[in-house]
């Protein structure tokens, strides 16, 4: 008789999206790359779509890639 062997990895399941789908969304849990954040507001954006900050984790956070819009800055008269 033969000896068969099977060797198993724990996985969790997880979706992904894109901060644009992600918008107009509501999620408890949510883990956020801003390393690659491009567009102005994307970062706002990607940080107000979890209802709570117990249920949000913030990944490869870079300060450089927060922008607002010149114009929302001219409004509001910062320079």
């Amino acid at each position: 008789s033969q000896m068969v062997f099977r060797q198993q990895l724990p996985l969790r399941l997880a979706w992904a999206m894109s901060i644009h789908k992600s918008q107009g969304m509501s999620l408890d849990l949510c883990q956020v790359s801003l390393s690659n954040a491009f567009e102005y507001g994307q970062v706002y954006v990607a940080l107000s779509r979890c209802r709570s900050f117990k249920g949000l984790r913030v990944i490869d956070f870079s300060r450089d890639a927060i922008q607002a819009h010149p114009a929302a800055l001219k409004f509001h008269q910062y320079d």
